[in-house]
């Protein structure tokens, strides 16, 4: 194992694959997960996933599950955008 100096850290939280979505979300905007049969068990993972992408970023996000999917509304932004 090689020790490496000098590698500039990245910033913490500013990737994911949703990071694009929700920099241009506005407070009250919403996205929905919809629910596929076949793929149930990733629709709760994806939206983990957006949740958590956001909460990194500084943003207040929540979620409902509902008959077609799973909803998940932006709440809060981070100050300094």
């Amino acid at each position: 194992m090689n020790i490496d100096k000098n590698i500039k850290m990245p910033k913490k939280g500013s990737s994911g694959k949703y990071i694009d979505v929700i920099r241009k979300m506005e407070i009250g905007d919403s996205v929905l997960f919809i629910y596929d049969p076949i793929k149930k068990d990733n629709l709760q993972s994806e939206s983990n996933n957006f949740r958590a992408t956001a909460r990194v970023n500084g943003y207040k996000v929540t979620q409902r599950t509902l008959k077609e999917g799973i909803r998940v509304w932006l709440l809060e932004m981070p100050f300094a955008l």
